[in-house]
């Protein structure tokens, strides 16, 4: 299972307690997503024939850029490393930028849940497409990063694995 940084448990406990399951369910009534853009992207190839076992190592980290009363900018950053047995194949980072619009002004504590439970599955798609169409651009063979998803009933997430 890649390893994946998350926000420290105490400051989404926090926001759990100040938000409980109706009261964020109400806030997302106010939100649309306005627009998701990609911001930055580096790709590095370190080797170009893949030999061993392959493996890649995945790490998302998002945080509320700017907040107003009608409008939020949140960062998502993605990197992924792939492993051609022990060696480095190649590195691609994308930073994308999620711009909403809000009906009523909705707290900065709500984010921290949005961007820990909802956000991933709104740009996870884009860096999992952007993912396979730079290997190609790259000369690389197809990396098709896996769906992410909720489990039924459950707050946890079913993470990238590989």
């Amino acid at each position: 299972m890649p390893k994946q940084p998350t926000k420290p448990r105490d400051e989404i406990e926090s926001a759990k307690e100040l938000l409980d399951p109706q009261r964020y369910a109400d806030f997302l009534k106010c939100l649309e997503l306005a627009n998701i853009f990609l911001k930055d992207a580096k790709l590095t190839v370190f080797k170009h024939l893949m030999e061993g076992e392959n493996s890649y190592s995945f790490q998302e980290n998002a945080s509320l850029q700017q907040h107003t009363d009608d409008g939020a900018v949140v960062e998502v950053t993605y990197s992924l490393t792939a492993k051609s047995g022990r060696r480095k194949l190649a590195v691609i980072k994308a930073k994308y930028y999620a711009i909403f619009t809000m009906s009523e002004k909705i707290p900065a504590e709500f984010f921290t849940l949005y961007n820990e439970y909802s956000l991933p599955l709104q740009t996870y798609p884009y860096f999992r497409e952007y993912v396979n169409g730079a290997f190609s651009r790259m000369g690389l063979p197809s990396l098709t990063l896996p769906l992410r998803k909720f489990l039924l009933g459950d707050n946890r997430q079913t993470k990238p694995s590989r």
